[in-house]
């Protein structure tokens, strides 16, 4: 009788209709389930893909020049999302980060190779001005999205309006391309 009961309760939990659908990964979805699956990026293999590495630009620990960390982005990642979020972030010391804080990135948009970066007004706000100080936060932007190779040249966007500069020293009023005698 308990061997009988058992089995029932199993058998209740299987799927008998014919609308039975199993994902990708051969998981069976309930019958009133649906799913999209992307043959490109949906595979029993997902997962263990290949990490590949993009480059951040921060400061040294001196203010002086850029310095290159490399970081891990998974294949279907937006990567210059992933960038500028990375340089938005900390540094590994002793290097130092080159974006004010609290400086969120709005949006970014590559057309044409060239990035349109949307930032939001802590950029201006929280900067600490001077020049070398602008300097690194432009290049470290300019310089990381265009080691990616969709990227030729970068604009830079403060709450969606183009800006003359971020402190008054360097003209960010057109397309900006990488300055490498800060490397």
């Amino acid at each position: 009788m308990l061997l009988a009961l058992l089995a029932g309760v199993a058998l209740a939990g299987c799927a008998t209709s014919a609308d039975t659908q199993t994902n990708g990964a051969g998981e069976i979805l309930s019958a009133d389930s649906t799913a999209t699956i992307d043959p490109s990026t949906d595979s029993p293999d997902e997962g263990l893909e290949s990490t590949g590495l993009f480059t951040v630009y921060f400061s040294d620990e001196n203010g002086s020049k850029l310095v290159a960390e490399s970081r891990p982005v998974e294949p279907s990642t937006d990567t210059p999302t992933a960038a500028v979020e990375a340089l938005l972030g900390s540094p590994t010391p002793p290097n130092q980060p080159t974006m004010p804080a609290e400086t969120r990135l709005l949006g970014i948009v590559v057309d044409a190779n060239i990035a349109t970066v949307d930032l939001s007004s802590e950029l201006i706000e929280n900067h600490p001005g001077g020049s070398s100080a602008e300097r690194l936060t432009v290049y470290s932007l300019v310089n990381t999205l265009c080691e990616l190779e969709e990227v030729d040249r970068v604009i830079i966007l403060v709450e969606g309006a183009k800006v003359d500069t971020i402190s008054g020293h360097l003209d960010t009023s057109g397309p900006l391309v990488p300055d490498e005698s800060l490397l």
